[in-house]
């Protein structure tokens, strides 16, 4: 298992819609994710250079629903993993 906790991206949150998938694109080719999806669970926690949440850069629906929709990671209270339980906490 792999968790990536936060700030997967350099300002995310306030990149545009081709900026943002530059930084995603970036992000996956430096881990490589894909060559070991099926071997290892990974865990994206978003930061609040992935989603706001800093100061005047506030959280918007909009900016979670981009990341999840980006990292294939749904942002639930918890997270099972065979007989491990993770609490996500903002």
């Amino acid at each position: 298992m792999i968790i990536f906790l936060g700030d997967l991206l350099d300002e995310g949150s306030v990149a545009g819609e081709n900026e943002f998938k530059a930084y995603v694109k970036r992000f996956y080719n430096v881990f490589d994710i894909k060559k070991h999806h099926e071997e290892r669970h990974h865990i994206f926690v978003p930061g609040d250079n992935d989603i706001g949440g800093e100061g005047w850069d506030r959280a918007t629906p909009e900016k979670v629903e981009r990341f999840e929709y980006a990292f294939h990671a749904p942002i639930e209270d918890e997270e099972i993993f065979k007989f491990i339980t993770f609490d996500k906490a903002n």
